[in-house]
């Protein structure tokens, strides 16, 4: 195996505990989501996937933050709630905007593998993110569609340690879907 077969392993693996840890709604999630990251960083890099190699960079940061705002006392914490109606708009204009900055940003090199595809999942990773970061429960619906799409890049780009990974990310999104939902509700319905 090479060193890069080696780093895609190990990346999968800590970026597995992560995300499973997460989906249990456990702040210790975000201390393995940064080596994940660092590890992806170089391993989409030097598979020509830009934006996914920047997207590592913008995850490690977020994570940082998931694991400040997560780690609070309880009482401090941000409770699972959903998005309301006003933050869709903006949500939506937010990605067509970025995937628009991304792809032009990305273009003119001429380096990168599955651009517009790899520019759309990288747009709706941030998003995913920071709903998650915000503990909003739409954070695992945008991880079910992004993982899906990511799933097709991955083989294409004969990353199998990562296209298994993603398949358990996509199993692990529908669980913690159906996990926080009720979370969600009694947050919504206090007296529910």
């Amino acid at each position: 195996m090479s060193l890069n077969n080696w780093l895609e392993f190990l990346g999968a693996s800590f970026g597995l505990v992560g995300v499973w840890l997460a989906s249990a709604n456990k702040s210790i999630s975000w201390g393995f989501q940064l080596p994940a990251c660092l590890l992806y960083a170089w391993i989409f890099y030097s598979s020509q996937l830009l934006a996914d190699s920047l997207l590592q960079i913008w995850f490690f940061l977020s994570s940082l933050l998931g694991l400040v705002k997560w780690s609070q006392k309880e009482e401090k914490q941000l409770p699972i709630s959903k998005m309301t109606a006003q933050e869709w708009p903006m949500l939506l204009i937010g990605n067509v905007v970025g995937i628009a900055l991304l792809y032009g940003i990305l273009a003119p090199s001429g380096q990168a593998k599955m651009l517009g595809i790899d520019t759309l999942c990288a747009v709706l990773s941030v998003t995913a993110q920071r709903l998650l970061v915000r503990r909003k429960i739409e954070n695992w619906l945008f991880w079910m569609v992004v993982n899906s799409l990511y799933l097709w890049i991955y083989w294409k780009s004969e990353l199998y340690f990562t296209f298994v990974f993603y398949v358990v990310l996509l199993v692990l999104a529908i669980r913690a879907y159906l996990k926080w939902r009720p979370l969600s509700i009694q947050t919504l319905n206090p007296q529910a």
